[in-house]
């Protein structure tokens, strides 16, 4: 597999990655205040901003680190001709305009968290970005959705599937419950695999 990796990330050098070419992205959202009502409309934004998107089972799971009501988190998965930048910069939108507190600490309640976890096979770390994500090898609530909607995905680190990622995960993993989250697509551009529904 082919790994474009960065230790610095600039906007020409973003000039020179997938101009034109589709990328696979994929988001961790979760939310602990209202859920059904913050991760729809995150879902509805992500939907207008980037045409058809693709969910994995959400699950309820505890908070981690501080006392609060349980998360619930899912992964969407979408194509986009976006660059990086261009990513992170709508993300960002979407959480600030669904009232997430950016002076919050981060273990901390949150109306909506949208963590871009891999972006196609790019490998970038420095100060202001880590890609792919750690917690796509470590953090249960994004490895399991990971390994529904591409299981034989090789991570861009390890070289692993998700599926083994998961595997080696599952017999440690905390509490993760299904959650019917409230939201369904209204538009045929929004695909939920049957198999996945809650």
């Amino acid at each position: 597999m082919l790994w474009q990796i960065a230790t610095s990330w600039s906007p020409l050098a973003e000039e020179h990655f997938n101009l034109t070419t589709m990328t696979d992205v994929f988001v961790g959202i979760g939310s602990n205040v209202d859920p059904d009502a913050h991760i729809g409309s995150a879902l509805t934004d992500l939907r207008e901003r980037f045409g058809a998107i693709e969910l994995s089972t959400a699950y309820r799971n505890p908070a981690v680190g501080f006392e609060g009501d349980d998360f619930v988190n899912l992964v969407v998965r979408f194509r986009t001709v976006m660059q990086l930048s261009e990513v992170l910069g709508v993300l960002h939108e979407i959480e600030i305009r669904r009232g997430k507190d950016l002076a919050a600490p981060r273990l901390a309640s949150k109306t909506i968290d949208l963590d871009l976890l891999l972006f196609g096979n790019l490998v970038i770390e420095n100060d202001h970005l880590v890609l792919p994500r750690p917690e796509t090898t470590t953090a249960e609530h994004y490895v399991r959705p990971l390994s529904e909607l591409e299981p034989d995905r090789l991570h861009p680190v390890t070289g692993g599937t998700f599926a083994e990622l998961w595997s080696q995960l599952e017999d440690d993993a905390g509490p993760l419950t299904r959650y019917p989250l409230a939201w369904s697509p209204v538009s045929a551009r929004t695909t939920v695999r049957p198999e996945l529904r809650v």
